[in-house]
């Protein structure tokens, strides 16, 4: 059922990931992390389709926007700043 609601209804449907590790790999140095092409490419897809799309991170929210770098997708991420 929830599949079917989550398609039957985009417009009220929210979509959530994490980055690292899910639409990046974990990298030793987090700096050289970067994210999966094709992710990001379905990410694009899925603005378009629902209401919310939304990347959740520990990363600082200027830095994970910097490197998924889509508009209008939500960021969600540590506002303290990381060492």
């Amino acid at each position: 059922m929830f599949t079917t609601d989550m398609c039957d209804n985009p417009e009220k449907t929210g979509i959530a990931t994490d980055f690292d590790g899910t639409i990046s790999s974990i990298m030793t140095d987090q700096k050289e992390a970067t994210i999966d092409s094709k992710a990001k490419e379905l990410l694009k897809k899925l603005k378009n389709r629902y209401k919310i799309v939304a990347i959740i991170s520990g990363r600082p929210v200027k830095q994970l926007a910097g490197l998924v770098d889509i508009n209008e997708i939500f960021y969600a991420g540590n506002q303290l700043p990381h060492n």
